[in-house]
């Protein structure tokens, strides 16, 4: 018999409802009542779209507005009701310190949010406990360390946070309620670092372990307990991309260890965004910019499926959610 998608089943073995998606059979986050929204916001060649998708059920993801301004290479992070796209590039060398934000639950163009003090940053890392959004590192083009953060709730510019252990650009990141972890990048050689800091209380970053490879610029995010990074570019040897996926147990410090492969080797995915029971990475390059997201549940370990597609091909986009344990830049 052919499982339409949208079929939904009782897994005897699990307990769980699961959905057909017309790929898999996917767990349906009954627990948290909906898994929420994930965002797509800028990217290129469509720098001012934001998109989403339902973190519950994937497909095809669907317009939600516009930036205030179109740009890519930048970060984003969300509270459960509010999602702040910080910084990024107009075009390849013209960097922003602009910070724009939405409003979740009601479609519609982002407003402007603040500034991010000091050097104008593009390729930086985005977490946040969902009441302070971190960002740092990134490009001016100059790498730095720096680490500052906002209050989500409230508009405003940037203040200090403390510095990471190294100057870096296009790294992966995700977070518990209280951990945040970085890790990879360009520094300027491609990097396996892990570094972590808690986002409770300002300071700067400490070692945490190391990738199973080294690489930058692709996507990751957490269900709060494990972190996953998805992709990214091994240069020289993999300028279109790998199709890497590790993970570490955020609560420990380690290395990671290998989860499997995403469905496609690409680089420029940084859009990320998370749920309880999905983490997402959507667009990229392989050579040029494609459309396609991937999904893996993070509670297991196993290849990435198709989870649907970007409303339409980006590369450089960058994702969050309103039901994130963390989120990727």
């Amino acid at each position: 018999m052919t499982v339409k998608a949208g079929s939904i089943r009782f897994n005897t073995d699990t307990t769980r409802m699961e959905i057909y998606n017309g790929e898999a059979w996917w767990e349906i986050d009954i627990d948290h009542a909906s898994a929420g929204r994930g965002f797509f916001m800028g990217g290129t060649p469509t720098p001012d779209r934001i998109d989403f998708i339902s973190m519950d059920f994937g497909g095809t993801a669907t317009d939600f507005g516009n930036l205030s301004t179109g740009r890519f290479t930048g970060g984003a992070f969300a509270s459960q009701t509010r999602a702040v796209y910080v910084a990024g590039e107009f075009a390849p060398g013209a960097e922003t310190n602009l910070v724009d934000y939405i409003t979740m639950s009601s479609a519609g163009d982002a407003k402007s949010f603040g500034d991010l003090i000091g050097t104008r940053r593009y390729t930086l890392l985005a977490v946040s406990n969902k009441t302070r959004g971190i960002t740092g590192g990134g490009g001016t083009p100059t790498r730095v360390n720096t680490l500052d953060y906002f209050t989500i709730s409230t508009q405003g510019n940037s203040s200090d946070f403390g510095d990471l252990l190294t100057a870096v650009t296009s790294p992966f990141s995700a977070q518990s309620a209280t951990r945040a972890i970085m890790s990879g990048g360009t520094t300027p050689s491609n990097s396996t670092a892990i570094e972590f800091f808690t986002m409770t209380s300002l300071g700067n970053a400490t070692d945490f372990g190391d990738l199973t490879v080294a690489r930058a610029s692709g996507g990751g995010g957490s269900n709060s307990t494990r972190a996953v990074f998805m992709g990214g570019t091994v240069v020289p040897s993999s300028p279109n991309g790998v199709d890497t996926i590790d993970y570490v147990e955020i609560s420990t410090t380690g290395n990671a260890i290998d989860f499997g492969n995403t469905a496609t080797s690409k680089n420029g995915a940084d859009g990320g965004c998370a749920s309880p029971n999905r983490i997402c990475q959507g667009g990229g390059n392989n050579p040029s910019a494609i459309s396609q997201i991937d999904g893996v549940r993070p509670q297991t370990t196993g290849n990435a499926i198709d989870f649907g597609d970007l409303s339409a091909a980006r590369t450089y986009a960058f994702g969050t959610s309103n039901s994130h344990g963390g989120v990727s830049m």
